[in-house]
């Protein structure tokens, strides 16, 4: 998949991380090996199995209009 050339509105990144206790270390080898060691970790949504891993949200751009951003300040003896 191509990556985007720019923000969309309701975009969201995650990462996929081990919900072990004591993850597992992943080597470049064992990423190379979809089947056997990173579609555990990935989940459905993204083409994997989701047995062993959670989605965990790293940023999130609001539908345009959709954010709830203010301005709120004082003057100082007002």
């Amino acid at each position: 998949m191509a990556l985007i050339n720019k923000v969309l509105p309701g975009y969201v990144a995650t990462l996929w991380m081990q919900d072990d206790v004591t993850p597992t270390p992943l080597t470049a080898a064992n990423l190379s090996v979809w089947t056997g060691q990173v579609a555990d970790i990935i989940g459905s949504s993204a083409g994997g199995t989701g047995t062993a891993g959670i989605q965990v949200p790293v940023e999130s751009i609001p539908a345009f209009g959709a954010d709830d951003a203010s301005a709120t300040y004082a003057v100082a003896g007002a």
